[in-house]
């Protein structure tokens, strides 16, 4: 840890900082969140992808983001891509306070599983997604007409490409089970 920077930015040692650190689930959560963004962007860059961090607040707040461009990161592969090209990335550290709780994802093995079963073997498909959803919007829009007789509801605008919370696109980032296994165990 570096000394200068703990006095310069908190005013107290090191001691004093990691006490606070400790007592602090929400400043341990950003720092997570953090570190997983410098992971994710080293990853990335030894895979041969281009990557731009994107303002995480620009003048005028968050509104003031471009559509497309709310996450984390532009990444582009070198290689490949057309040079206007990009995808946005957003990084989400997997070690969140309630995974913690929920004892999810406190090991390598159980991170390992987690990512594996979205990836190489999906157990939900877009098209289950969409259709669960569908199903929970048309329970929700009955039970509302029925308190709000001859007012209109929501249409239902979920995308089937991309019908859910849980809903990723992480081709090419492991080869395979073995690659994927090898980054889980190294960070």
């Amino acid at each position: 840890m570096n000394k200068k920077f703990v006095m310069e930015h908190f005013g107290v040692d090191e001691e004093t900082y990691l006490e606070a650190l400790k007592m602090s689930p929400s400043a341990q959560g950003y720092i997570l969140g953090s570190i997983s963004e410098i992971l994710l962007k080293r990853y990335l860059e030894d895979k041969g992808y281009e990557v731009i961090r994107i303002k995480e607040k620009p003048s005028g707040g968050y509104n003031a983001k471009n559509f497309e461009a709310r996450g984390d990161f532009y990444i582009r592969e070198k290689r490949k891509w057309n040079y206007d090209e990009w995808l946005v990335i957003e990084s989400k550290g997997l070690k969140s306070n309630s995974e913690f709780r929920g004892s999810k994802l406190d090991s390598p093995k159980k991170v390992f599983n987690f990512i594996k079963s979205r990836i190489f073997n999906p157990k939900k498909n877009n098209k289950y997604i969409y259709d669960k959803s569908y199903k929970t919007y048309l329970n929700v829009k009955e039970k509302w007409g029925r308190n709000n007789p001859g007012e209109k509801f929501p249409e239902f605008r979920c995308n089937i490409n991309f019908p859910g919370a849980e809903t990723f696109y992480l081709k090419g980032l492991w080869e395979n089970e073995q690659d994927l296994k090898k980054w889980v165990y190294l960070y």
